[in-house]
């Protein structure tokens, strides 16, 4: 059966675009639930206010993005942990803690978008990849500092 997706649908496609499901599915599920509508006549011409509309959404959004990407370029942000004395660290630095280093900065990401290939286990300056979007990429400069003991310096 073809229909017309009324919302973005990950393993389908996006709003406005006409796609084939299964006669079951689509009115079972997709037209019931709002997701998705018969095509007709004047369903075309909804859905191709619809594709115009999510298209300059996208636009706006992806711009924003960029504009995100741009800020997060400039950024530097440190994270202190315990290491050895050859600048190993006791445990890792991973996106997590990244993450909070930069919502301190004022910047709100989701963890997905830190593209670490694994943890960092050592003291030194790394460039972490930032994906915001599948165009929008990003780097931020992180700073992993050894932690000193107050013990250390008292003596």
């Amino acid at each position: 059966m073809q229909i017309i997706l009324l919302e973005n649908i990950d393993s389908l496609g996006r709003r406005g675009e006409l796609v084939v499901v299964k006669d079951g599915y689509a009115r079972n599920f997709l037209i019931p639930s709002g997701q998705a509508a018969p095509v007709t006549a004047d369903n075309l011409r909804r859905a191709e206010i619809l594709k115009k509309k999510y298209i300059q959404e996208e636009m706006e959004r992806l711009g924003a993005l960029k504009e995100l990407a741009a800020q997060l370029g400039t950024v530097s942000i440190s994270i202190h942990a315990k290491a050895s004395e050859e600048g190993n660290l006791f445990g890792s630095v991973g996106a997590n803690q990244i993450l909070d280093a930069l919502k301190k900065q004022g910047f709100e990401l989701e963890a997905k978008t830190i593209r670490l290939e694994e943890n960092i286990r050592k003291v030194g300056v790394f460039s972490v990849p930032i994906q915001l979007h599948a165009d929008v990429r990003s780097e931020v400069k992180l700073w992993v500092v050894e932690e000193k003991d107050d013990e250390d310096d008292t003596k």
